[in-house]
């Protein structure tokens, strides 16, 4: 099993990831490192095609007993950070730490985070690998942190 994790470069991620910025006055960044770790005894590696880190605006629509009743993603801004040479032969997965830096514009789209009874907007940064489908597993591994962030 590969283990990811994303590393700050500043800053403490033990809530939510830090950035730097105001959203809507000047750019926000995001800095970090994304960090893949193999379990030794790991018998069945996994060959991935593609990494990719992502900063999402999520909106939920929450239904009577506070669950999820539907998703939509309002913004978005991904970032490549390795790719397979050739789409049909993956590579596989290795002790990786691959350096990344997000910046979203001022004119980014997306909303403060909020929470109220029935509606909820959140942000997450995510990281991405997507493998070659395996069963139990899909096609993708996906590790997400919370992000506080505030229009102003």
């Amino acid at each position: 099993m590969v283990h990811l994790s994303l590393v700050p470069l500043k800053g403490n991620a033990s809530r939510c990831f830090p950035h730097s910025g105001y959203l809507g006055i000047s750019p926000v960044t995001f800095q970090g490192l994304l960090r893949t770790r193999r379990d030794p005894d790991d018998r069945s590696p996994i060959a991935a095609t593609m990494v990719i880190v992502a900063v999402r605006c999520y909106e939920f629509r929450l239904n009577k007993a506070g669950t999820i009743a539907k998703q939509n993603v309002l913004a978005s801004e991904e970032h490549c950070l390795w790719v397979a040479a050739n789409a049909n032969e993956p590579i596989e997965v290795v002790d990786w730490d691959l350096p990344f830096r997000i910046t979203l514009p001022v004119s980014f789209g997306g909303i403060s985070t909020v929470s109220h009874q029935e509606y909820k907007v959140s942000w997450k940064i995510e990281a991405i690998i997507h493998h070659t489908p395996m069963f139990g597993l899909g096609n993708r591994l996906v590790k997400a942190l919370p992000l506080n962030i505030v229009r102003y």
